[in-house]
């Protein structure tokens, strides 16, 4: 660290610092809250969501208009009458196959997101998501 003293440039010593990269986001299905275990949600809740969004929370400290996220793509595990499926979805988007497991999956019964990729603008890179698993109601 520099001052400058009368057009003159001192030295005002040193010091040593860290700096930490941000924590990876946690997942959301967009306007459900988020919760450590297993959410119990109607399909019209599920359905209404649309997509997934990274979230960092509210104790992040940082501008999140600044460093923002975005899921890149997800996988989709589910059962109904016809098997189990585990489908892979690029984007953050639900697509036919999510809208499938929201409609067809039986009360009781989860509809999981899983390998959930999201990346951060002006980053290379990407940052894995915990897994995201509902109960149907």
């Amino acid at each position: 660290m520099y001052v400058t003293d009368k057009g003159k440039r001192i030295s005002m010593g040193s010091s040593t610092f860290r700096v930490k990269d941000v924590p990876d986001p946690k997942a959301q299905a967009a306007g459900i809250p988020i919760s450590t275990n297993a959410a119990t949600v109607s399909r019209t809740e599920l359905g209404g969501a649309q997509l997934l969004k990274a979230y960092m929370g509210s104790d992040f400290l940082l501008d999140p208009k600044k460093v923002a996220f975005a899921v890149s793509s997800y996988r989709v595990l589910y059962t109904n009458a016809n098997g189990t499926y585990n489908e892979k979805v690029k984007g953050n988007g639900f697509n036919k196959e999510v809208a499938n497991a929201i409609k067809t999956v039986a009360s009781g019964g989860t509809i999981t997101f899983t390998d959930i990729k999201a990346s951060r603008r002006g980053y290379k890179g990407t940052y894995n998501c915990p897994p995201l698993t509902f109960i149907v109601k």
